[in-house]
């Protein structure tokens, strides 16, 4: 009588390898992001958050944008491991100044509970841009950036 057992040995080796390298490349994304900030729409049902992400060595840092539910931290957590779900921009080689955590200036205005304009420096490069999610409609301009002061010219 043959054994059995190889073959489910060996899928179950897959399988925990598989898993194991998912929690890694997961662990790693999340533990190099760091919020910003938020910014809470007027009638308190979404939340704007602003991040940074550098997920690995080869990467530059990207500034990102993501739109949750306002109080929900199952969505604000998932936020953190996935891409920015709205905006995504890297400072195109060095063409943009960025903070010393890889911020790149990005405004956020909230003009109404469903309307959110995305503002950033002239020479970004931008990666995603959603024009509407959720019922929330997304507006973005580029600015004049001073590099000196790191805010938009007037």
């Amino acid at each position: 009588m043959a054994d059995n057992r190889a073959p489910r040995i060996r899928l179950s080796f897959i399988a925990v390898t598989s898993l194991l390298s998912v929690t890694g490349y997961l662990s790693l994304v999340r533990v190099g992001t760091d919020t910003i900030a938020d910014y809470v729409s007027p009638d308190g049902k979404w939340d704007v958050l602003l991040m940074v992400r550098k997920a690995g060595t080869i990467t530059d840092f990207s500034t990102q944008v993501s739109i949750v539910r306002a109080r929900d931290p199952i969505a604000r957590e998932a936020a953190l491991y996935l891409p920015g779900n709205v905006f995504v921009v890297d400072d195109s080689h060095g063409a943009v100044a960025t903070d010393r955590r890889g911020k790149i200036a990005v405004w956020i205005d909230w003009a109404s509970n469903t309307v959110l304009t995305v503002s950033y420096p002239a020479g970004t490069r931008a990666f995603k841009e959603v024009r509407a999610i959720r019922g929330v409609h997304v507006f973005y301009s580029e600015r004049p950036y001073n590099f000196v002061t790191q805010v938009p010219n007037p």
